[in-house]
């Protein structure tokens, strides 16, 4: 969901029925900047979201972003300087919902587009790969960690063919390299700290519906986090309630995740605080710069959709088959926060029955204006975009 190029995420509850599946976003129609890159998904390679090859298209995740233009690195953590513990994970922020597979192929014998290397050696460094945030945030984490080696540097490199879900290319025709940093810290100290908070600090427009992430440079004592001493606050400082978990595998305690009990408000300046008790191995504790609050954000106004539906009056609700193809009218409910002009571009998703690889998955988008403000049902119509009995769009 996007209003003036603000991102509002995926609506609450989707669509996967039958053989098509349907994701959300909203923008303002006289912005066109959420979701209004079709055109060009196909990068050099021609063709179009309404036919021609698919090449490299991945569905959103639920909460994803897509923009229009290539993905961009925002940040990346660490970045630049030293003394960072061998077990801190490395964090890349990315402009929109990235391809996964085209960062982090699978297969023991596939080569990532980003990854983390030995500067001198150049040797890259086995890790696992998680995505947050609908697939914008990497956590790339070494199992074995980085080495504390004297005067051993890392970097974080990204590949030329490293795309965002809609198949672009981040840009560039080399690899390059995106961080550079050393893990000398002192073995002696066991304090933990923050690395980045998600979303990051001063951060404007985030999701209402976003969960929190805080991750550590070090594994927490996950036994001492709680909702007392990792939290959300709104700008009164008053407690936003909620519940505190640590989502990786392994109950990994670097990666810290609160999710709010009720969606966060419309606009609202929203804290988060940390304290000293929470503590790390052996005898450590989180050294936090007596920051309070640790980081703040804004949330956008609008919240996202409430509800979709497919085909009601139809004998099949909520399935496209025989009687709705030529005409696919899906009901989108959407509250009050929603503002006239605000638009729903809405995606059908499925295996492309064009192109000449049977899985390569493709999407077709339909648009709407929302005409007035207030809790309302918009209808958004599919029309020969989904093909014909004999000749369906989708296999």
């Amino acid at each position: 969901m996007v209003r003036d190029g603000k991102s509002l995420g995926q609506p609450n509850k989707g669509m996967n029925r039958s053989y098509f599946q349907i994701t959300i976003c909203v923008l303002v129609a006289a912005a066109m900047s959420g979701c209004d890159n079709i055109a060009r998904i196909f990068d050099n390679k021609g063709g179009s979201s309404s036919g021609g090859p698919a090449t490299n298209v991945q569905t959103i995740r639920t909460g994803g972003v897509i923009a229009d233009g290539r993905p961009v690195v925002k940040s990346v953590y660490p970045s630049g300087g030293s003394g960072f513990p061998e077990s801190v994970p490395v964090v890349v922020v990315f402009s929109e919902s990235m391809h996964e597979d085209s960062l982090s192929p699978p297969g023991p014998n596939a080569e990532p587009m980003l990854y983390v290397r030995n500067k001198t050696t150049k040797a890259r460094i086995p890790s696992t790969y998680n995505f947050l945030l609908g697939g914008r945030v990497v956590v790339i984490r070494p199992p074995m960690g980085l080495p504390n080696t004297e005067g051993t540097s890392y970097e974080v490199v990204l590949g030329s063919e490293a795309r965002d879900v809609d198949g672009l290319r981040v840009g560039g025709a080399t690899t390059r390299v995106i961080s550079e940093f050393k893990t000398d810290q002192d073995r002696e100290d066991h304090d933990g700290r923050v690395l980045v908070t998600l979303p990051e600090d001063n951060k404007k427009d985030r999701q209402r519906e976003t969960p929190v992430y805080v991750i550590f440079d070090k594994p927490a004592k996950t036994t001492s986090v709680s909702s007392s001493n990792l939290k959300l606050t709104d700008g009164q400082g008053s407690p936003i309630s909620g519940k505190v978990s640590f989502p990786l595998q392994g109950n990994d305690g670097r990666v810290a995740r609160i999710d709010p009990d009720a969606l966060l408000g419309s606009a609202a300046d929203v804290e988060i605080v940390v304290d000293d008790t929470i503590t790390f191995d052996p005898d450590g504790k989180l050294d936090f710069g007596k920051k309070t609050p640790l980081a703040r954000f804004t949330t956008v106004a609008m919240a996202a959709p409430l509800s979709v539906g497919v085909g009601k009056g139809t004998p099949f609700p909520d399935k496209v088959n025989r009687n709705n193809l030529s005409l696919l009218l899906v009901d989108v409910e959407v509250d009050a926060s929603v503002q006239p002009n605000d638009r729903i571009s809405m995606r059908i998703y499925g295996l492309d029955s064009k192109a000449a690889n049977a899985t390569d998955v493709n999407f077709v988008e339909a648009t709407k204006s929302i005409l007035a403000a207030g809790r309302q049902t918009v209808t958004v119509e599919f029309r020969a975009s989904l093909g014909t009995l004999d000749a369906p769009r989708f296999s």
